[in-house]
């Protein structure tokens, strides 16, 4: 349960199966300004939901309505230096999935984002995301000054795939 900010520095492992729940409007996010390695596969994706999220993991209670973390993963590489490399993740309830902060060489595969407002924001970032499924989205994409390669991309009850930064 992340009802702030979780600064993640030096190595960090992500294990399959894992669920991380937010608080709602607390700001909560997984900010990581080291190196995240990703433990998952197909079968064993982490997830990373909302704290009312009864579907998955341990039931805290309340009732599920809106947008939690705000992003749920922040890659911050101005800070860590170090690049985005995941693969079977599932983030739900979002104010945005992920931000790419800084970069060239991002690269997230086997990703579903779903319930979010903003799937992913980049600012001054080159990333690629390989094989997605965004349902009921605000915005695929927001950032600015960024490249993305999106492959294998599939949305639905999505309202813009690109909104400019605000």
């Amino acid at each position: 349960y992340i009802s702030g900010a979780a600064n993640l520095y030096g190595t960090n492992y992500l294990e399959g199966g894992t669920v991380i729940k937010f608080a709602q409007g607390a700001g909560a996010v997984i900010d990581v300004k080291g190196k995240l390695v990703g433990d998952t596969d197909t079968y064993r994706p982490a997830v990373l939901t909302a704290s009312a999220d009864a579907t998955v993991g341990e039931s805290i209670g309340g009732t599920l309505s809106g947008y939690y973390a705000s992003p749920a993963l922040n890659f911050d590489y101005v800070t860590s230096g170090e690049l985005a490399s995941l693969q079977n993740l599932r983030i739900l309830y979002a104010v945005t999935g992920v931000k790419f902060n800084g970069g060239s060489g991002h690269e997230l595969r086997h990703l579903q984002l779903v319930n979010c407002g903003d799937a992913v924001r980049a600012d001054n970032a080159q990333y690629a995301i390989r094989n997605v499924l965004g349902w009921n989205l605000t915005n695929a994409l927001t950032g600015s000054t960024s490249t993305g390669a999106w492959e294998h991309a599939t949305f639905n009850g999505v309202t813009n795939l690109l909104a400019s930064a605000v």
